[in-house]
Parts: C-alpha cells; structure tokens; sequence
C-alpha cells in the first residue's frame, strides 16, 4: 500500500483550494505544507493520526491533534462513524471527529490556524525537521 497516493487521492483539490503543498515524510506519513503550518498525516497499526506543525521563533514545534480532540470530544462527537476498513475510511473518520472537535473549525486548521497556546508539544523527528522546517522556512 501506498500511503502517499491513497492520501492524495482522498484529498484530491486540497492542494490547490487550500494553496497548500502535499509532501511526503516517510511511507507511512505526510504532510500539507501551509503558509507558516504543515497538518501531517500518519499511519500505523494503531490507526490514523493527525500532527499540526507550527514554526515558532524558527524552530519546529508538533501538536498532536489526537490528544487535543481526545481531551475535548464526548462519545456523542463519535457517534455516526461507521466501522473502517480501508486507509480512506480511517482518514475520513478522523477528519470528522476533527471536525466535530474543533467545533467545525477544521478548515481553518487547514488555513492555518495556530496552537500556541497549547503544552502539548511533542518529539519533533530528525526527518521531520528536515523535510518540513525546510519548506516553511523557505515559503
């Protein structure tokens, strides 16, 4: 399977309505790559996750938007989603909760918006740091 073309595929005019860039990190992530922000997408066995990249001062901070929604969502904000099976289904379903959690503010994450006010900072990869603190250092 090919993580990057089944993401680029499932957001399929994202690049160009958004004026954002789809970036390969490693087979099992990518990101959008944003003004002054990248959204990255991974895959494991565990599932879909979701990273928000921010500059600040020039260093590369990573939010988890996992742990945000999870902080902030009620069973009621799972409710609807169907069982999924396919890497498609998963990225879907965790773009709704996304939505439901970020009170249907996920396409203004999409356009940028910041999290600095969240702790939740976590590890930034080498290859993350290389790949995406290169291309919004040079934007």
């Amino acid at each position: 399977m090919d993580f990057y073309k089944e993401v680029e595929k499932t957001f399929k005019g994202y690049e160009q309505k958004y004026q954002l860039k789809l970036t390969k990190i490693d087979n099992n992530e990518v990101t959008f790559i944003g003004e002054n922000y990248a959204l990255g997408i991974g895959w494991s066995t565990d599932g879909i996750y979701l990273h928000y990249f921010t500059l600040d001062n020039l260093k590369l901070c990573k939010f988890s938007l996992d742990n945000l929604l999870n902080a902030k969502l009620t069973h009621i904000d799972r409710d609807g989603l169907f069982p999924s099976t396919t890497i498609y289904e998963k990225i879907i379903n965790e773009l709704i909760i996304c939505e439901r959690g970020f009170n249907n503010h996920f396409q203004e994450l999409l356009m940028g918006e910041t999290l600095s006010d969240y702790d939740n900072k976590e590890f930034v990869s080498n290859l993350e740091k290389s790949i995406i603190e290169r291309e919004l250092l040079t934007r």
